[in-house]
């Protein structure tokens, strides 16, 4: 969908090419970013065993809410102005 966000795949260009462990601040940090059940997946896979990672997949999954009812909610309101 066009109006998604597009930050997600920069984030992960960013979290690959991480060497060592990230702190919880970077992590939680990149959770803020990322907005899908498939990057929770991913997130969760790559980092879960991380201290932080607990907190910053909890992000994830609040974004992920978020946005679906953001997406939602636009939706109806350009649905109520063009009506009117």
């Amino acid at each position: 969908m066009w109006y998604r966000w597009r930050g997600g795949e920069a984030i992960w260009v960013v979290l690959s090419a991480a060497n060592a462990p990230l702190p919880p601040a970077a992590l939680h940090a990149a959770a803020a970013c990322l907005h899908t059940s498939h990057d929770y997946y991913r997130f969760k896979e790559l980092f879960g065993e991380y201290r932080g990672a607990s907190a910053a997949l909890d992000v994830i999954a609040l974004n992920a809410a978020w946005v679906a009812r953001a997406d939602a909610d636009l939706v109806n309101y350009f649905n109520a102005i063009e009506k009117h």
